[in-house]
């Protein structure tokens, strides 16, 4: 246990001002800062924006966030999404202005079942995940019109197996865990932010801060929520 304290420990400390230790694993880190809304500090190529624009009025840090209300950002197919037998941290601070249905995240290939990818979303204020044709709620809601820290984590630190457990956090308080298993499919893949693939539950309010890494399962354990951005390196 005091081993994965340390462990733990030092993946925070990259939230506090100092280096990210698994930047190499980072794949995409939006700021939403400017100038553009899929400003993409890791790759430095701006995601395709639909109609996505940024605010001032409601930031969790930095001058502004992403606003969304049937608007939406997407990178395109890329291996850096296809999580296939990888650790992998996806990160975000939500901010949501209703509990109806709505989509946080999604990198499918296919609408319907797709084993090796998932949908992360809220419904009735519920944090769910969809993957494979199942619809599974972690049991927990998110805050309506306050920011949310939400975590996905598989694998600890850059070790992963088909027994690894898949984690879900609200604000750093573990929320469900489960068994993801693969399936078959590597291949490249899309990410959109704020809408599935068929773009039938948007995501209303903001989202800032969004990290997603591939290779490293950041959180085993519950954990403080980032009090500052992600660091840039």
């Amino acid at each position: 246990m005091s081993a994965i304290r340390g462990h733990h420990q030092l993946l925070m400390r990259g939230a506090s001002g100092e280096s990210d230790p698994y930047w190499s694993y980072v794949v995409a880190l939006l700021h939403f800062d400017g100038p553009n809304p899929g400003t993409d500090s890791k790759s430095g190529v701006d995601w395709a924006n639909a109609d996505a624009s940024l605010t001032t009025a409601q930031k969790k840090f930095g001058p502004s966030s992403l606003s969304l209300s049937g608007s939406y950002l997407d990178k395109g197919n890329s291996a850096d999404f296809s999580m296939f037998q990888k650790a992998f941290t996806w990160e975000f601070w939500v901010r949501p202005t209703t509990s109806a249905a709505m989509v946080i995240a999604d990198n499918r290939l296919v609408s319907g079942g797709d084993s090796t990818a998932f949908v992360l979303y809220i419904e009735s204020g519920d944090l769910c995940w969809f993957s494979n044709i199942v619809h599974r709620g972690v049991g927990k809601k998110v805050t309506v019109g306050e920011w949310n820290h939400i975590a996905v984590s598989r694998g600890i630190g850059t070790s992963v197996n088909m027994s690894s457990r898949l984690r879900f956090y609200i604000d750093g308080v573990m929320v469900y865990d489960t068994i993801k298993n693969d399936g078959v499919l590597d291949a490249p893949r899309p990410f959109r932010i704020g809408t599935d693939i068929v773009k039938g539950a948007p995501f209303v309010g903001q989202i800032d801060e969004v990290r997603i890494t591939r290779g490293a399962g950041r959180y085993p354990d519950e954990f403080t929520p980032p009090a500052a951005p992600y660091p840039d390196a």
